[in-house]
């Protein structure tokens, strides 16, 4: 081989090494380049062609790949596989018995390696790959491994293989070493770490290898150098991104108008949130209140008896005065009957010294009591001592009636605080009902009232039927959907017709017999309808409340809900729905409390029953 100096920039072969490939057998063939310009050069069948077919073998898939193409010979191409090589074929004989025969260096027993180093001087990077390839007996394929790691490897210290491939992997994973099954895994893994972008390139190195002479350079280029341009696909790309982003344009104004839409609903959302967060507060308050009230009746209970312990104190240094004063002149008394008796007037001198420096000691210990009442009447607002008993007893009656007015504004604070509470309980009890109240209009399908439901539960549950047997007119009729902007009215004017049961005639009888006997502690409205009721009714004029109705198909009670909605629509506009009209023939019946009461007529029935 002949070397020569070249750049270092990239990646550049550093070294190809081959075991069992060819005719290179049984030992390491070696071949360092050092990363520079090679010349590989030796007589016919010395091997150059198998050297490079083992490059080719490491970069070139398999579908792409053509050996000893540099040869010319088609038929010596074909005569050249990975088979081949693994086998170490190097010629053919024949015999009386066989025929032709291929002579071969290895059998099924043995292993063959390809590595290549290739390395960048200038980054200090190595990139090793590898191919690891073997048969079985009897078997025409070729098995292999590759191989790939981000440093310096070699067949001699690093590939030993025993046929054991969990155990090869492993020792490759301690090598920080890839073992990938495909070789478009491999080669893409590969053209990561060197830096080659495209595919195309290695294709090219394939087909360079055996080219001798290029006849157009510019179609060689275009064929063979440059990446193919699919102009359709790119405009079918852009118009499809085009696409999309209309798509997600109007994704955006939708959930806009979403949002418009939605925004009362979150501010009512926010104002129930602050409600909710008020109560919250006022139940934290309330719970604190016994707490608070406790903590300043302590303060007040603490000044009081501080209070009580200074009143104690000055009484008590009163007593001892007073006490002291007492044995004082008690003492006096006794040593004038001594001296009288005596008439010694030594012996009263030193008496009356004696005297006189236990009243100095009495009147320094007053003057710090004096010093100690004025600290503690200035810290609470009082005058300061003057030796006035009448300014002294002024002083006290004063501190009493704070201490009064003291007790007296806790008390009022006490009598706030149960008003708080009561007003905090009031307004909890509201908050309950209508979350009650909340809670049963969501649960219902419809807005009958639910006392109503109640009540013909019951006259069901009595005559064991089910309850929509007995529909509310309500349930049966609706307003169109054209018409949703009279919905509020129209509810609003056929209430109480719309409260009104339907009962089928064959449990007409049971139903009456059951609410005359029963107390229903409500208002009930039924009406008898025929079986075989099929009303004649004249055309609804456009523009009238009837017109603003439809009946629900579903329901059984569909032939008779027209007339009944006629006649609502009737009572509403011409009279009082709660007033039974001329026409009707009624009366009134005693039911067996005298607090409830039936209005009758023909096919409608109206209970009251009150509790008393």
């Amino acid at each position: 081989m002949n070397n020569g100096s070249t750049s270092a920039d990239g990646f550049r072969l550093d070294r190809l090494e081959v075991y069992n490939w060819g005719t290179f057998h049984d030992q390491v063939y070696v071949f360092p380049l050092g990363g520079q310009t090679a010349l590989l050069t030796g007589a016919n069948g010395s091997g150059k062609s198998t050297l490079v077919d083992a490059l080719l073998t490491l970069l070139v898939a398999p579908r792409s790949r053509i050996y000893n193409e540099a040869s010319g010979s088609v038929t010596r191409r074909q005569e050249r596989s990975e088979l081949t090589y693994v086998r170490g074929d190097y010629g053919r004989i024949k015999d009386e018995y066989s025929g032709a025969r291929v002579q071969s260096l290895r059998d099924h027993q043995t292993y063959s390696v390809i590595l290549a180093v290739f390395r960048n001087y200038r980054a200090d990077k190595t990139v090793t790959i590898a191919q690891l390839m073997w048969t079985q007996e009897g078997d025409r394929l070729v098995r292999k491994l590759h191989v790939i790691a981000p440093q310096d490897l070699s067949i001699s210290d690093h590939f030993a293989f025993d046929g054991d491939m969990r155990r090869f992997r492993a020792h490759m994973q301690k090598l920080n070493a890839e073992v990938i099954d495909k070789f478009s895994s491999y080669s893409q893994r590969f053209r990561a770490m060197v830096g080659v972008r495209s595919e195309k390139a290695l294709d090219l190195f394939r087909q360079i290898i055996g080219i001798k002479e290029i006849d157009n350079l510019t179609a060689f280029l275009r064929e063979h150098m440059l990446e193919p341009l699919d102009v359709d696909a790119e405009i079918e790309a852009l118009r499809q991104q085009y696409d999309d982003l209309i798509t997600a344009l109007n994704a955006i104004e939708q959930d806009e108008q979403q949002l418009q839409v939605l925004q009362p609903m979150l501010e009512d959302i926010d104002k129930h949130v602050r409600q909710v967060d008020k109560q919250h507060a006022l139940e934290r308050a309330q719970q604190a209140l016994p707490a608070y009230f406790a903590a300043r009746k302590a303060n007040l209970l603490e000044d009081q008896l501080a209070h009580e312990h200074g009143s104690l104190q000055t009484l008590e240094s009163e007593w001892a005065r007073c006490d002291e004063r007492y044995s004082a002149l008690d003492e006096q008394r006794l040593d004038l009957e001594v001296a009288i008796q005596s008439d010694d007037v030594g012996q009263q001198l030193a008496q009356m010294q004696k005297e006189l420096a236990t009243a100095s000691a009495r009147q320094k210990s007053r003057k710090a009591t004096v010093v100690d009442y004025d600290r503690r009447a200035t810290e609470l607002g009082f005058s300061r001592y003057q030796g006035d008993p009448s300014a002294f007893h002024q002083t006290r009656s004063i501190a009493d009636a704070r201490q009064r007015a003291i007790r007296d504004r806790q008390e009022c604070l006490q009598a706030d605080r149960d008003h708080a509470r009561d007003e905090t309980n009031a307004q909890q009890a509201t908050v309950h009902t209508i979350q009650a109240e909340l809670a049963d209009l969501r649960q219902r399908k419809t807005q009958i009232p639910a006392e109503d439901l109640r009540v013909r539960a019951r006259i069901a549950d009595a005559l064991k039927v089910d309850a929509d047997q007995f529909p509310f007119i309500g349930e049966l009729i609706r307003v169109r959907d054209e018409q949703r902007l009279w919905e509020g009215a129209v509810e609003r004017l056929l209430r109480g017709f719309a409260r009104q049961m339907l009962v089928p005639d064959e449990q007409y009888r049971q139903v009456t017999q059951y609410v005359n006997k029963n107390n229903l502690r409500s208002r009930l409205i039924y009406n008898k309808v025929e079986g075989n009721a099929n009303p004649r009714l004249r055309p609804v004029a456009p523009n009238t409340v009837p017109a603003t109705l439809e009946v629900r198909k579903e329901s059984a009670f569909h032939a008779a809900a027209p007339q009944q909605s006629r006649r609502a629509v009737r009572l509403c506009l011409y009279g009082d729905a709660r007033r039974v009209p001329a026409g009707d023939q009624g009366h009134h019946t005693r039911g067996p409390d005298s607090a409830q009461r039936r209005t009758a007529r023909k096919g409608r029935s109206v209970r009251h029953s009150r509790s008393d």
